[in-house]
Formats: structure tokens, C-alpha cells, sequence
């Protein structure tokens, strides 16, 4: 003989409830989280993030490594509402460049291009 377990439409509701908070936050968390794509011309030694025109930096989101040109770093940071942020890219010389006005909820990749005139982030 075959069993049919049925639960009570209640049951059902309470634990897609339950469910849905304890899986918001993970589905949440790290929404700003990107790779970021050095196309420079330069190596970069130190990455900073703010809320775009904050000017409120992180700490070095490299730590101890260095970005070489051509180079690529995942970024991981969390417990930030901001979707816009400006990145803060230096060089050995203590160069700094400020890419401003990213979108990091809508992006994963943020590419830093520069020429002989300027700079910029290409996004995907």
C-alpha cells in the first residue's frame, strides 16, 4: 500500500516563511562582492572602496598583494546597503586613480582601463 503524506496549507505557509527568512540574508549577503580586472598599463599595489563621493575609504581590499597589469582579483567585501561605489586604485609610485560610480549590486566584473589621457571602468 502506498502512503500519501498531505500537510495542513498552514503547515505549508508557516514553513515557506521560515524558510524565507533564514535564506534572505544568504541570498543578501555579498551583493556588492566583484572581480575587478586590471587593464591599466600599471601594477596596482592598493584597492579602496567608498559609497560613491564619500571619500569614506576602506582598508586595502588587496592586503599584502600586488595586482599586476593584466591581472585579475576577487573582492569580497559585506555589511554595506550602497550600491554605487567609487574604487581607489594605486601604483608603486603612490599614483592614484579614482574610478567613480559603480554600480556593484548590478555588476560582477569591474575592468580599470587607462590610455595616455585618462582612465576609466569598463563593466559587465
Amino acid at each position: 500500500m502506498k502512503r500519501v503524506c498531505m500537510f495542513a496549507p498552514a503547515v505549508v505557509a508557516a514553513v515557506a516563511v521560515v524558510l524565507s527568512l533564514v535564506l534572505a540574508p544568504v541570498a543578501l549577503a555579498g551583493t556588492q562582492d566583484f572581480t575587478v580586472v586590471n587593464h591599466t598599463g600599471f601594477d596596482v599595489f592598493s584597492v579602496y572602496v567608498a559609497p560613491s563621493n564619500s571619500g569614506e575609504w576602506s582598508h586595502d581590499l588587496l592586503g599584502d598583494g600586488i595586482m599586476q597589469d593584466e591581472g585579475r582579483r576577487f573582492i569580497q567585501f559585506s555589511g554595506y546597503s550602497a550600491c554605487n561605489w567609487d574604487l581607489l586604485a594605486i601604483d608603486s609610485y603612490d599614483n592614484e586613480v579614482v574610478f567613480g560610480g559603480i554600480n556593484l549590486c548590478r555588476v560582477s566584473k569591474v575592468i580599470l582601463v587607462c590610455n595616455d589621457q585618462q582612465c576609466w571602468a569598463d563593466t559587465e
